[in-house]
């Protein structure tokens, strides 16, 4: 299976025995079954209705549809400068078509290469004139790259809750960076001093895990917070729990890193 492309492609009408059989719900239920035996395996599932520009529902029109994508083992896919800039347009056209209160775009800017299809986790972050406006990502892929890049900047505008939502003259004025995040690996260590010695700033992102607590910060804090111990103090706050916290053997920790690319707004 190439791990850049859509696998398998199925979509069904939400109506008639026939219908279910050959390409409704069995179908469908049938894959969930091997997405969940299949570690490396992420589906992406949409419903649609043929009436829904005319506010009218039904059943007879559902449709679904249901792509899987692999989960890349290492780094995945080298993203080209072309690529990078199919990604921060898309982000561009998420967060002002957010700010209207229009969905996502459907369409592209451009023919999606086999890197953006690649599942893939990422991160965007907003800044205004130099300060933060907005950050939103996830730490394990969620579906293709160009769509995670695109529901995270609409996210990062709205629903940051440190900040208000985005409004409509901001936007010419944003700055965005996108991270797209290689797959986290355990750092195991035995004691804090061997925690210290074994991360690198300005590398590494880092996640931190203390009971049902859990923060990351992206490597590129490291750039405000160079001091290990003031990095790892302000990340076991970041997760509500004491800024020691991550010196006890209850502590976990796993590292990533980004390919980071950004760009100013339009």
């Amino acid at each position: 299976m190439d791990a850049a492309d859509p696998a398998i492609a199925v979509g069904g009408n939400a109506s008639g025995a026939a219908s279910d059989r050959v390409f409704g719900r069995f179908p469908f239920l049938a894959l969930s079954h091997v997405v969940k035996r299949h570690r490396r395996l992420r589906w992406l599932q949409n419903r649609h209705c043929g009436n829904e520009n005319s506010g009218a529902r039904s059943p007879s029109h559902e449709y679904e549809a249901l792509a899987l994508f692999e989960t890349p083992s290492e780094a995945g896919a080298e993203l080209t400068p072309s690529d990078r800039a199919v990604l921060l347009q898309i982000a561009r056209t998420a967060v002002a078509a957010a700010v209207r209160g229009e969905r996502l775009p459907v369409e592209p800017p451009a023919p999606l290469t086999p890197a953006l299809l690649e599942a893939r986790a990422c991160f965007v972050t907003l800044t205004e004139c130099g300060e933060l406006r907005g950050c939103i990502g996830t730490l394990q892929p969620e579906g293709p790259l160009f769509l995670g890049v695109a529901q995270n900047a609409r996210s990062a505008a709205l629903h940051d809750s440190r900040f208000m939502p985005v409004q409509s003259a901001e936007v010419p004025r944003l700055h965005f960076e996108i991270s797209v995040l290689t797959q986290p690996k355990p750092l195991a260590h035995s004691s804090a001093r061997e925690l210290l010695a074994k991360l690198q700033p300005g590398r590494d992102g880092v996640v931190l895990r203390i009971g049902e607590r859990r923060a990351t910060f992206l490597p590129q804090v490291w750039d405000m917070l160079p001091d290990k111990v003031e990095f790892l103090d302000n990340l076991a706050a970041k997760a509500g729990v004491p800024p020691d916290a991550w010196r006890g053997l209850d502590a976990s920790v796993d590292t990533y890193q980004v390919d980071s690319f950004e760009g100013g707004g339009e």
